[in-house]
């Protein structure tokens, strides 16, 4: 099985990507590439998980290069490592993640979305998330504030 993760470079979520793709690499055999904004740190190469960049921050193009990049190398699965502001501004993210989640399912990709942060109800990040829950794809909350504050509000 080969699995993407998607991360913004050299942030906490990239941190967590890399080692979580070394442990399914370990303990799996999984083959795993960390999808990238930018030039990453050559250290995470020794995990055995390979580190490409992809795309850049603040390009509406960024989920169809993500989608390249994983359909040519033969991924199975997407993990994106969602930050609120990993392809720009807030709102910029949430429609390119979606816009990433719609197309994967295009694609036949599996995909998991595993938040980075805390929700506040009433914003447009709770309403997106709903979204995501009901149609597109399968959610890892990394919290147990996350979990509570995003399913208040279904």
């Amino acid at each position: 099985m080969r699995v993407c993760f998607i991360a913004v470079a050299l942030s906490g979520s990239f941190t967590f990507a890399s080692r979580l793709c070394e442990e399914l690499r370990q303990q799996y055999h999984v083959d795993g590439y960390i999808i990238t904004n930018a030039s990453a740190n050559i250290a995470y190469e020794k995990t055995g998980c390979k580190v490409v960049s992809v795309w850049r921050k603040n390009n509406i193009f960024a989920p169809f290069a993500i989608l390249r990049f994983a359909r040519t190398v033969g991924c199975d699965a997407l993990v994106v490592q969602y930050e609120y502001s990993m392809f720009g501004s807030p709102v910029l993210t949430q429609i390119l993640v979606l816009l990433l989640a719609l197309f994967s399912k295009f694609f036949k990709f599996k995909i998991i979305i595993a938040l980075h942060g805390v929700l506040s109800p009433d914003s447009l990040k709770a309403i997106t998330m709903h979204l995501f829950i009901k149609t597109l794809a399968k959610i890892v909350l990394a919290s147990s504030i996350n979990r509570y504050q995003c399913f208040m509000t279904l």
